[in-house]
């Protein structure tokens, strides 16, 4: 049986890693709202959480995510002229 629970998100920072041919997995990093630190979260084009994980510090999630091979939206210029970042859930 599938645990499904609604995660109110208030990240801006949109992390992209392209995994296949016009297929992105999406990585969010927002304040953990239960512990210190952050959590991070993942997730597919049409928008379904598939893992998390949470970390000490936005720093160290950024490290992992360079480390994961995924980049950040707002930086990567080229990136945004074909991907679309999907819409948050309603």
């Amino acid at each position: 049986m599938q645990d499904h629970k609604l995660v109110k998100i208030r990240s801006c920072d949109d992390w992209f890693k392209i995994v296949e041919f016009l297929q992105q997995n999406w990585v969010l990093v927002d304040n953990d709202p239960v512990e210190e630190g952050c959590i991070i979260l993942f997730f597919g084009d049409t928008f379904g959480g598939f893992d998390r994980l949470r970390l000490s510090s936005r720093q160290e999630a950024a490290a992992a995510q360079m480390r994961n091979g995924s980049r950040l939206c707002e930086t990567d210029d080229r990136a945004n002229e074909f991907i679309t970042q999907p819409d948050p859930p309603p």
